[in-house]
């Protein structure tokens, strides 16, 4: 099954850690490089490939771990 078929509420090439509040991803275990923490600033989607927010790679992580669905 393609990655982006785990998203299934995020349309196709707009992939993105935020993905993670869908219940649809409640199986995704996301990966970050370890230079990831290395940054100051972050670059994502938010859920759509038209815009790109910039957030501070701190607050970016505990967002992520507050919506990851852990089992």
């Amino acid at each position: 099954m393609p990655l982006f078929s785990l998203f299934r509420q995020v349309p196709l090439g707009c992939v993105t850690p935020f993905a993670l509040v869908n219940e649809s991803a409640r199986d995704v275990s996301l990966l970050l490089d370890q230079g990831f923490k290395t940054q100051e600033h972050c670059f994502f989607h938010p859920l759509s490939n038209d815009m790109s927010i910039c957030k501070q790679v701190d607050s970016c992580e505990k967002e992520i771990n507050m919506f990851a669905h852990f089992t």
